[in-house]
C-alpha cells in the first residue's frame, strides 16, 4: 500500500504518462511534419530531413538502458515534469536557433536524449499503478506517438500555412510547459539502485529477444518514414500542402485507435498476442504498398499503414513484459533498444531512397521490411515455443 498523496488513480496515472509521452515526442514529429516548410527554408533535401529526425532516434537508441535507470532513481512525477519541461526547451531552440541543417541535427540529437528518459519514466507511472486491463492501458498509453503526429499533422494548415513554421515550434514548446506544470505528483516514487538479479526460470532465453527486437528494429524502420514523409508524398502526387496534413492528421487517428484495441485484444487471453503483432505487420505491407502506387490508393494506404503498420509496437512489448515475469524490465529494454535502433535508421534510409531514386520506391522498401518484421516475429514465436518444450522436457528428465 503507497504512502504517498495524493493518491494516484489508474486512470489519472495513465492520461499522465500518454501526455508528457506525448509532449516528449513533439520535436520529433513536428520536425517532420514541417519538414516542406524546413527544407524550403533552410536549404536542404529529403535526406537532410531523414538525417535530422534520425538523429533525435539514434540519441535515444544509444541511451536507452541509461535513461531507464535515470527514470528509476528520480521517480516517474520527477521524471515526466523534467522531460516535458526538457522537450518545451528543444522546441524552443528550433524555433529561435535553428538556421542551417547542423544545428537541426543537433537539437534533435538532444530531443531523444530527453525522450529516452520520458519513455520509461511513462511505462514506470502505468507499472507501478496499473492493475485492471493492463494491457489496454498500456496501449493508450502507446498511443503516444500517433498522437504526436496527429498534433504534428494539424499544425501544417492551422499554423504552419498562417503564422509559419517557426511559430509552430513556439507553439508546441508552450503546450509542453504547460504539461510540465499540470502533471501530479505521486506517480511513482524513486527507487533506490538494488544489484541486478539473475534471469530465473520461466523467463524467455535471450536469442528470441534478440530476433523480436531485430523484428522490432526493421518494423519501426518502415513505420517512422511515414511521420516525415507522408506529407511530401501527397504533395508530389498532386495534394496540396494542407490537405496533405490533414492526412496526416487521418493516419494519426488511426495509429491512436489501432494501440488501444490491440491491448484490449491482448487483454482477453487470447495467448496469440504474437500472431496478432505478425498480422499486423503483414497487413501494414500492403498499407505500405498502397501509398507506393499512389492516385486513389494513397489515402486508404496511409490510415492502413499507420493503424497496422505501426500499430503493433505497443502489443509486441506487452508481450514480451509476459514472458519475462522475472526480468521485464531487461527484457522491454532490449525491445526498446531494437526499435529505437530502426527509428533511427528509418527516416535516414528513406530519404536517402527518396533522393537517389523516388518516393514509390522508397515506400516498396518500407513494405518489404514489414514483411521481413513478420518473418522475425514468427521465427521468434517458433524458437521461444521449441525452447519451452526442451525446458519442460529437461525437468521431466530431471
Amino acid at each position: 500500500m503507497t504512502t504517498e498523496a495524493p493518491p494516484i488513480s489508474q486512470a489519472r496515472s495513465t492520461v499522465a504518462g500518454t501526455v508528457a509521452f506525448v509532449v516528449s515526442a513533439m520535436p520529433a514529429f513536428l520536425t517532420g511534419a514541417s519538414g516542406v516548410f524546413l527544407r524550403e527554408d533552410l536549404g536542404f533535401g529529403a535526406t537532410g530531413l531523414g538525417l535530422a529526425v534520425s538523429a533525435y532516434f539514434a540519441a535515444f537508441a544509444v541511451v536507452s538502458v541509461l535513461g531507464g535507470r535515470t527514470a528509476e532513481r528520480l521517480g516517474a512525477s520527477r521524471a515526466l515534469k523534467l522531460t516535458s519541461l526538457g522537450a518545451a526547451l528543444v522546441m524552443l531552440a528550433i524555433a529561435g536557433l535553428v538556421r542551417d541543417l547542423a544545428t537541426l541535427v543537433a537539437v534533435m540529437a538532444i530531443g531523444g536524449l530527453v525522450n529516452s528518459v520520458a519513455e520509461p519514466a511513462s511505462n514506470l507511472a502505468l507499472a507501478r499503478r496499473v492493475v485492471r486491463r493492463p494491457a489496454t492501458m498500456f496501449g493508450i498509453k502507446q498511443a503516444a506517438m500517433p498522437m504526436a503526429t496527429l498534433l504534428a499533422g494539424a499544425s501544417v494548415p492551422l499554423l504552419g500555412l498562417t503564422v509559419g513554421w517557426r511559430w509552430t515550434f513556439v507553439v508546441g514548446a508552450a503546450l509542453a510547459g504547460a504539461v510540465a506544470l499540470w502533471l501530479p505528483s505521486g506517480l511513482a516514487p524513486p527507487r533506490k539502485r538494488t544489484s541486478g538479479r539473475a534471469v530465473r526460470e520461466g523467463d524467455a532465453a535471450t536469442g528470441p529477444l534478440v530476433a523480436l527486437a531485430a523484428a522490432a528494429g526493421v518494423g519501426s524502420a518502415s513505420a517512422t518514414a511515414l511521420s516525415p514523409f507522408l506529407v511530401g508524398t501527397a504533395v508530389e502526387s498532386g495534394m496540396g500542402v494542407g490537405p496533405a496534413g490533414w492526412l496526416l492528421v487521418l493516419g494519426g487517428l488511426a495509429a491512436v485507435l489501432a494501440r488501444p484495441l490491440a491491448g484490449w485484444y491482448a487483454d482477453r487471453g487470447q495467448g496469440r498476442a504474437m500472431y496478432a503483432v505478425a498480422t499486423m505487420m503483414f497487413v501494414g505491407a500492403f498499407g505500405y504498398a498502397m501509398i507506393a502506387v499512389g492516385g486513389p490508393f494513397l489515402v486508404v494506404g496511409s490510415v492502413v499503414a499507420f493503424s497496422f503498420g505501426w500499430g503493433w509496437m505497443g502489443l509486441l512489448v506487452f508481450a514480451v513484459v509476459r514472458l519475462n515475469p522475472n526480468a521485464p524490465a531487461a527484457a522491454s529494454g532490449i525491445m526498446l533498444t531494437g526499435g529505437a535502433s530502426g527509428a533511427a535508421l528509418g527516416p535516414f534510409a528513406f530519404g536517402v531512397l527518396v533522393t537517389t531514386t523516388s518516393y514509390p520506391v522508397a515506400w516498396s522498401v518500407a513494405a518489404a521490411g514489414a514483411l521481413v518484421a513478420m518473418v522475425l516475429v514468427l521465427f521468434a514465436r517458433g524458437w521461444l515455443h521449441r525452447d519451452r518444450d526442451r525446458r519442460a522436457a529437461s525437468s521431466d528428465q530431471g
